[in-house]
């Protein structure tokens, strides 16, 4: 579905077929945005392995800290090119396992990451420079704006989640503050299907995942 699609059944659904009667288009988008967001929070439905500005880090000798990418929401794999994967650990095993971790300088083996700061540890302190590879689940790569091609655009999600982001649109459109647009009943309702649906697809997403990792794979095999 297109983004005018999506808004012009958002509309349907709120009795505000014409803009500005309750809710703007610009208000909409927004929620829209947000929508989408928690949606990619929830379920963690993008994965990405291939977009150099979120996945790809130059390594710095000597700089152990780096600045992951906000839309960053969870790091599943991280690996120096040429070199091989790093160990997902936090920093109270190394404090426990290595004394004087924070000035040891060698090749990383090991990382922390810290979504909340959006900061990614690398263990030893790199004595080169490197190549840092990550695999991540990621919010959308750009919030939908209202521009001369948005209403053309579709959200970057799978499309056979679209139709059902009308429900967090409208939940959330059902809670504002107004005399003339606040309705908990709906809100509820619309809310209710909108959780309903994040924990089908969330439910789905952990299977498929089980799935693609039940099988051992020998090395030798590689």
């Amino acid at each position: 579905m297109t983004i005018a699609e999506i808004i012009s059944l958002t509309r349907g659904r709120l009795r505000d077929s014409v803009e500005g009667t309750y809710f703007s288009d610009d208000e909409l988008l927004a929620m829209l945005n947000d929508t989408i967001e928690e949606f990619c929070r929830e379920t963690l439905i993008l994965e990405d392995s291939q977009t150099p500005e979120i996945c790809s880090i130059p390594v710095v000798e000597g700089q152990g800290y780096y600045t992951l990418d906000r839309r960053i929401i969870f790091v599943t794999r991280a690996y120096l090119a040429n070199y091989g994967r790093l160990e997902k650990i936090n920093a109270k095993d190394l404090d426990w396992w290595y004394y004087k971790w924070e000035s040891t300088a060698g090749c990383p083996h090991v990382f922390i990451a810290d979504l909340e700061t959006q900061k990614l540890r690398l263990y030893p302190t790199p004595d080169n420079n490197y190549q840092l590879n990550l695999s991540v689940f990621r919010m959308p790569l750009k919030r939908i704006s209202k521009d001369a091609e948005y209403p053309n655009m579709e959200p970057e999600i799978n499309p056979r989640h679209h139709y059902s982001l009308i429900d967090g649109i409208v939940s959330r459109a059902y809670q504002t503050n107004d005399s003339q647009t606040f309705d908990f009943n709906f809100y509820q309702l619309h809310l209710s299907k909108w959780r309903d649906y994040c924990q089908k697809i969330k439910q789905e997403a952990n299977r498929t995942r089980q799935t693609e990792t039940s099988v051992s794979i020998n090395p030798g095999l590689l």
